[in-house]
């Protein structure tokens, strides 16, 4: 049988060990949410300076005609599609709601940030068999849209809309894909050798 002085420290040393145990939970408690806290603070430090930072690129870069804009236009296409185009030609559509780059093998290249609303007033494009990409931030640099926004303006989009990502659609190009609407196949001529 214990004697009452070591069933008292029995008792102690359990009651000891669960303060001790309230301690840590509660310490722990208080480390979570100063970590949370931590991050929250650093979360919105980081956006803020990004944001920043994409409106000093949005003051800064520019373009002096639509020639320029190309070099930078080509590396974007390469970014989010893969594939290397050659651009040799730049303007803006009539309604002004994307930038159409022209390649040398006559692909069109069309930037724009709302791409339902091009599909609305160019009908003809989805026949051209379109491939659509996203271009934002994630796949070609923090800056992408702010580069798309100075090209715009270099050939003569005064408009813009505030979107975070636009939408590269590279169309095929126009005879042949005219040639397979209308059902043209080449065949060859049978010659009668015998």
């Amino acid at each position: 049988m214990l004697a009452p002085t070591d069933s008292i420290i029995i008792l102690c040393i359990i009651a000891a060990l669960i303060a001790l145990g309230v301690v840590i939970a509660l310490s722990n408690e208080r480390v979570r949410r100063a970590t949370l806290q931590v991050r929250d603070v650093t979360r919105e430090y980081a956006l803020a300076d990004l944001a920043m930072r994409r409106e000093n690129a949005r003051r800064s870069i520019s373009y002096a005609s639509p020639a320029d804009a190309l070099p930078s236009l080509t590396q974007i296409a390469l970014d989010v599609s893969g594939k290397r185009y050659d651009l040799s030609m730049l303007s803006a559509t009539k309604d002004t709601t994307a930038i159409v780059a022209r390649t040398r093998d006559l692909y069109d290249l069309v930037f724009a940030p709302n791409d339902k609303a091009y599909f609305a007033s160019h009908l003809s494009a989805r026949s051209r068999k379109p491939t659509m990409y996203d271009v934002n931030g994630m796949t070609s640099g923090a800056f992408v849209v702010q580069e798309l926004e100075a090209a715009a303006q270099a050939v003569g989009m005064t408009t813009l809309p505030r979107v975070e990502s636009w939408t590269l659609i590279v169309l095929e190009p126009q005879d042949d894909a005219a040639a397979m609407r209308s059902g043209f196949r080449f065949r060859l001529p049978k010659f009668n050798l015998g």
